[in-house]
């Protein structure tokens, strides 16, 4: 199943190795990390051979915020409009 998988997505077998390290440690984000979301695009892969994820995305739950105390900073770098700000104080 993931060979055809990896047919369907046309990964080249020189890179099977790399794509699944990357998609290993995409899942410990998600898990670990309480995301919502975290996406890779684009993840290319240069003539070396070498898979490399070029941008990412990631949305935290923010109900999951009371596990991870290192949020805090992060928060502080936010900027709220007006509404989101009165519903955080709420």
């Amino acid at each position: 199943m993931a060979r055809k998988a990896a047919v369907d997505a046309k990964i080249p077998d020189t890179a099977l190795d790399g794509v699944a390290d990357i998609l290993v440690q995409l899942y410990g984000c998600f898990v670990k990390g309480d995301c919502d979301l975290a996406e890779i695009n684009p993840l290319i892969l240069k003539p070396t051979g070498e898979v490399h994820a070029l941008d990412a995305k990631v949305s935290l739950d923010n109900n999951a915020a009371f596990r991870h105390p290192e949020w805090e900073e992060y928060s502080r770098t936010e900027v709220l409009d007006e509404r989101e700000q009165l519903a955080k104080e709420k």
